[in-house]
């Protein structure tokens, strides 16, 4: 069968995943919106945006219909949108939703919004294994729709040394995260700190005097400085949906020790002592624990480095995540 991929973040075919899934599926790529921007740091689509999935979501399934494709959709936006084009034309084009994450799982209206414009989905593929019950669950569907494949990030070159002149950790991201409990280790332990967050993720919070914030960086920026800390630190407040594995994962990539909130969007990556360093969620005491070791014992940070970006690299392969893929299109 020959499948139409729909993304929005495809401006132009790249390499990389579904560059090498065609060798083994025939694959179209229907581009999104030359007008589109996908920004990580938003806090929810907008108006704007949700036309621009509705558009991209229609020219794909006109296209799957007349063509008798499937489709493959990223981000829970375009499934929503093919999943109710799929209802309303009553057609049969199987629809996979891939890097399928709700980010929370709300009640009320959007559940039952959520419920009634997947239900056509074929098959969901998440990377948090424990998201299969959860989302089976809110979206009432079973739970052989969902397949959990790791994440995949393109491994990318080390451009940066450590600052050690400089030494400093650094913290990232506005999904779901827990930048007050951070806040509060280090106030305790005063190490400097680099927090990259849009103003919303940190309001209402005391910022202690050793953190420095920053934020509108470009993707190398973010980049370089995951390169030059000492340590990283992805602090999570989310039990239902995963948050923070992008961060999570390149900071690995790059050889980095890696400190995060032992929840479902970390478990499937992180070892605890082996990988990175795993701490309860909201607590102070076992994060600045895990601060204060980290930070003072260098063999302890090489071979968490070490570890890590050798799962990254075996693990998270390119041909492993392309093979399970494959796998799914070919039992749809």
């Amino acid at each position: 069968m020959k499948w139409i991929l729909a993304t929005p973040y495809f401006k132009k075919i790249e390499q990389g995943i579904w560059t090498l899934a065609q060798e083994n599926q025939a694959l179209e790529i229907i581009l999104a919106p030359a007008n589109y921007q996908h920004n990580r740091s938003r806090q929810q689509a907008s108006l704007k945006d949700w036309k621009d999935y509705w558009l991209q979501a229609r020219d794909a399934s006109n296209k799957a219909q007349q063509n008798n494709c499937g489709i493959i959709t990223a981000f829970p936006q375009l499934a929503v949108c093919t999943g109710v084009q799929k209802r309303i034309s009553l057609s049969h084009t199987p629809i996979v939703a891939n890097t399928f994450n709700l980010g929370a799982l709300h009640g009320s209206y959007k559940q039952r919004l959520a419920r009634h414009a997947l239900k056509s989905i074929n098959k969901f593929i998440v990377h948090s294994s424990n998201e299969i019950n959860n989302y089976s669950r809110y979206l009432n569907l079973p739970i052989d729709r969902f397949e959990f494949i790791p994440l995949h990030k393109p491994l990318m070159p080390i451009t940066k040394k450590e600052n050690e002149g400089a030494p400093f950790i650094l913290s990232m991201g506005s999904a779901n995260r827990d930048y007050k409990t951070l806040f509060k280790a280090i106030e305790k332990t005063a190490y400097p700190l680099t927090i990259v967050a849009p103003k919303h993720s940190l309001a209402g919070l005391s910022i202690p005097p050793s953190v420095t914030v920053m934020s509108k960086l470009t993707l190398n920026e973010c980049r370089e400085l995951v390169q030059q800390a000492r340590i990283n630190i992805v602090p999570i407040v989310n039990e239902h949906t995963a948050s923070g594995q992008v961060t999570l994962i390149e900071a690995m990539m790059f050889g980095r020790p890696v400190i995060a909130t032992d929840t479902i969007g970390t478990r499937d990556y992180l070892v605890n002592e082996e990988t990175g360093l795993l701490v309860p969620p909201q607590s102070t005491s076992q994060l600045e624990n895990a601060i204060d070791s980290l930070w003072n014992n260098k063999q302890l940070r090489e071979h968490l480095s070490k570890s890590a970006q050798h799962y990254v690299k075996h693990e998270l392969s390119l041909q492993k995540t392309v093979t399970k893929i494959v796998h799914i299109l070919n039992n749809i």
